[in-house]
C-alpha cells in the first residue's frame, strides 16, 4: 500500500495544464494555491517485489538393476523461492544431454520404468530446469547393474550327484534371471557320484549371461571307482571300465578347494587265461577302483561251461578306503587230471584297481611251457577330477587327483 503525502506549493496558472493529477482548492485566491498527492518510496512504507530464484541440487542417483523397477525423483532436488505464487509445479524439465537406458522414461523431472539392459559405464545426463524465463542445470550420471537371483548351499554329511543348476531350479530360481551362486562343502562332508557316468558335482550347463558361480569345498568331491575287467567265456577277457569324474564345470566357476577333489580309480583288467591241448584256466578277474561307493569287481574267467576246467577267481570291490585287489588265476593240470599237479598252464591274475585320480592296474599274463600266455587286459583309465578347466577360475587349488582337462 502506498502513503501518500500532502505537497503544497504555488504555481504558475499556466503549470496546471500538465498537472492533471493537482487538484484545485481554491478559486477565489489571488495567487491560487493548488496541492499534489505524490507516491514516495520508503524503508517499509512500499511493498517490494521479491526476484525468483532457481537452483537444482547434484545427488547421487539411486542404483539401477536391469528387471527392477526404479525411479529417480530429481523434482524433489529443485529450489525456487519467489514471491507469492511462485509453484515448482510451472516448472519446465528436459534433458540437455544423455539417452536414457532401455526401458527408463524423463518426465516431470523423474526419471523411472524398468531397466532392460546393462550400462558398461555409468550414463552421464544433464538435466535442465526452466522457470519463467530462469534456468538451472546440473549433471546426473546413471549405471544400470545386473540384477541376479542369489543362492547359496551348504553341505554337511554325504550329498550324491550334485547339481547346482537343478538345487537353484528347486530353490524357486526361474531359470532366466542370472545366477548368483555360493555353495559350500563343509569339512569331513562328502559330495560323490553313485555312476561312473554322472560327475559328483556338475555346474550345469547354458546358464543365463551373467551368471556368478563359487565353489568353496573343505571337504572332497570323489567320483566313483571303475569296475574290474571280467573273465569272458569262452577265451575272452575285458578291460577295466574307466572311473567317473569329480567336478564337470560348464559354466564360469570360481573354485577354492581347501579340500579335495579326486577322480575315481579305474577298474583293474582282467587277467589272461591261458591253454595248451587239454589245458586250460581262466584268468582273475579285476578289481573295483577306488571311488565314492563301491565298485563291482571282475569275474573270474571260465574257459569251458561246466567244471571242465579251472576257472579263475572274482576279483574284489573298491571303496572310498581302497581300490579292490584283482583275483587269482587259475593254474590247469592235464585232462582229465586238470585240478591237480603237475600244472601246466597258469592263468594270469587280475589288475588291481587304480587308487582316487589312477588308473586301473592291467591283468597279469600266463605263465606255462607251450601254453599260449597271452597279456592281460588293460586297466581302466582314471576318472577326471574337473572337467572345463576353461570355465574354472581357481582361487584355491588344494588337493587334486586325476586329470583337469578341458571340454569335450
Amino acid at each position: 500500500m502506498q502513503t501518500r503525502r500532502l505537497i503544497t506549493s504555488r504555481l504558475a496558472a499556466g503549470a496546471l495544464a500538465c498537472a492533471g493529477a493537482f487538484s484545485t482548492l481554491s478559486a477565489q485566491a489571488a495567487e491560487p494555491s493548488y496541492f499534489a498527492v505524490v507516491p514516495v518510496s520508503g524503508s517499509g512504507a512500499v511493498g517490494q517485489i521479491r526476484p525468483v530464484k532457481i537452483a537444482l541440487a547434484g545427488a547421487v542417483p539411486p542404483a539401477a538393476h536391469t528387471g527392477v523397477a526404479y525411479e529417480f525423483n530429481i523434482a524433489a532436488l529443485l529450489t525456487l523461492d519467489g514471491p507469492a505464487g511462485t509453484s515448482p509445479a510451472d516448472a519446465t524439465w528436459s534433458l540437455e544431454m544423455g539417452a536414457l537406458p532401455a526401458g527408463l522414461l524423463f518426465d516431470a523431472g523423474r526419471i523411472f520404468g524398468t531397466p532392460l539392459e546393462l550400462s558398461s559405464s555409468p550414463i552421464k545426463l544433464t538435466v535442465v530446469v526452466s522457470y519463467r524465463g530462469l534456468e538451472a542445470r546440473q549433471d546426473y550420471e546413471i549405471s544400470v547393474a545386473q540384477t541376479y537371483y542369489e543362492f547359496t548351499d551348504s553341505i554337511s554329511g554325504t550329498a550324491t550327484n550334485y547339481d547346482l543348476q537343478q538345487a537353484a531350479l528347486a530353490s524357486g530360481w526361474d531359470g532366466v534371471q542370472p545366477l548368483k551362486a555360493q555353495v559350500t562343502i563343509e569339512e569331513n562332508a562328502i559330495v560323490g557320484s553313485a555312476s561312473t557316468s554322472l560327475y559328483a558335482f556338475s555346474t550345469g550347463a547354458d546358464l543365463p549371461s551373467g551368471s556368478m558361480l563359487t565353489l568353496r569345498n573343505y571337504g572332497a568331491i570323489i567320483g566313483m571307482g571303475g569296475s574290474g575287467g571280467r573273465g569272458e567265456f569262452p577265451y575272452g577277457i575285458s578291460a577295466g571300465s574307466p572311473g567317473g569324474g569329480a567336478l564337470n564345470v560348464q559354466t564360469p566357476l570360481l573354485v577354492e578347494n581347501h579340500g579335495l577333489i579326486a577322480g575315481g580309480g579305474g577298474g583293474g583288467g582282467a587277467g589272461a587265461f591261458n591253454t595248451q591241448p587239454n589245458v586250460a584256466a581262466g584268468g582273475g578277474g579285476g578289481g573295483g577302483g577306488q571311488g565314492f561307493t563301491t565298485s563291482a569287481p571282475g569275474s573270474g574267467g571260465l574257459v569251458y561251461s561246466g567244471a571242465y576246467y579251472p576257472a579263475g577267481s572274482a576279483g574284489h570291490s573298491g571303496n572310498l578306503a581302497a581300490p579292490g585287489v584283482g583275483g587269482t588265476g587259475a593254474s590247469s593240470g592235464y585232462y582229465p587230471n586238470q585240478y591237480s599237479a603237475p600244472w601246466y598252464c597258469t592263468a594270469g591274475s587280475g589288475g588291481r584297481g587304480g587308487a582316487l585320480g589312477e588308473s586301473g592296474l592291467p591283468g597279469g599274463v600266463g605263465t606255462g611251457a607251450g601254453c599260449i600266455n597271452v597279456n592281460g587286459a588293460m586297466g581302466g583309465a582314471a576318472g577326471v577330477a574337473a572337467q572345463g578347466t576353461e570355465n574354472i577360475i581357481w582361487g584355491e587349488k588344494g588337493t587334486i587327483l586325476g586329470a583337469v582337462r578341458q571340454q569335450p
